[in-house]
């Protein structure tokens, strides 16, 4: 019998075979907790556009971090909330200011035993809820903001964090924060950044996670589900590049994390598929992977 020559239901015969040749797996190690510390609080304040997630206290956040790390998970983002906010965000560059406690106190909790990690951007600390400051008009200044992003990723290096997640999507994001880490001798510490993001009601419950102060929504910033390809080149270009500054990349300094690849949609256990490869950095060209 000549047909058919192709047989793959001989590798999903059963569940030992299929485990072999399985080419994803999910495991705790791959899992970062993100954990809400509100300055001012006694106690844990659930959230409740996300039932089970809370706006942690100081103690419940060292509570949490201890339950994350028992449990074999790789990392915790931690956000902070200040009671206290203005234009430029300057809570988030304090010392004393309520996010560079978390982690210090984090760390202090948790040590190496899990990645300590911390989001670069002022949305949470600015009285108009942008992520970075705003010009004459009203309009983000992406250069300023470039400024201050470099500032609070030394402070929460100073703090403890191992890893710092920028996710402004400032143009040179990754640049700027890599030289000042840098200068300030703290090579040590790693940049994991959102490279693309997009316009989504999924912001809801994190506006209502860090109470956010933004009114409406944030145009000048996510990219729109129709610009797909933009999106991609965003987060390659920030693979390949992503230390550099002067094309005014957003993308992450880490190898391996390319635009779709292995991830894991937050609270569903869903991963995306690797559709594209990158063959050509210089030509983009890509290969649908079949």
């Amino acid at each position: 019998m000549g047909f058919p020559q192709h047989r793959p239901r001989r590798l999903r015969q059963n569940p030992a075979i299929r485990r072999l040749v399985a080419e994803n797996e999910l495991s705790a190690r791959q899992l970062i907790l993100p954990a809400f510390v509100r300055e001012g609080l006694s106690r844990p304040n659930e959230i409740t556009s996300m039932p089970g997630v809370f706006q942690h206290s100081m103690d419940s956040l060292k509570a949490a971090a201890n339950d994350a790390a028992q449990r074999g998970l790789g990392g915790i983002m931690l956000f902070g909330i200040p009671e206290e906010r203005d234009e430029t965000g300057s809570a988030g560059l304090d010392p004393q200011g309520i996010l560079n406690q978390g982690i210090k106190a984090v760390r202090e909790e948790v040590g190496d035993e899990l990645v300590v990690m911390s989001d670069v951007c002022l949305d949470e600390f600015t009285s108009h809820g942008h992520c970075g400051v705003l010009d004459a008009n009203g309009a983000v200044d992406n250069d300023a903001t470039l400024e201050i992003y470099g500032q609070m990723a030394v402070a929460q290096a100073e703090a403890g964090a191992h890893m710092l997640g920028p996710s402004g999507m400032m143009d040179g994001q990754i640049g700027v924060i890599r030289q000042a880490l840098d200068a300030a001798g703290r090579q040590d510490v790693s940049l994991l950044a959102y490279s693309a993001k997009y316009a989504s009601a999924f912001y809801g419950p994190f506006r209502e996670a860090v109470d956010s102060q933004l009114q409406g929504g944030p145009p000048d910033l996510p990219d729109g589900c129709g610009q797909p390809r933009r999106s991609g080149d965003r987060s390659r270009i920030g693979y390949f590049r992503g230390r550099r500054h002067d094309h005014g990349e957003a993308g992450n300094e880490l190898p391996g994390h390319r635009a779709g690849h292995g991830r894991v949609l937050p609270g569903t256990g869903v991963r995306l598929p690797d559709f594209w490869r990158v063959l050509d950095d210089r030509s983009g060209q890509r290969q649908r992977m079949d």
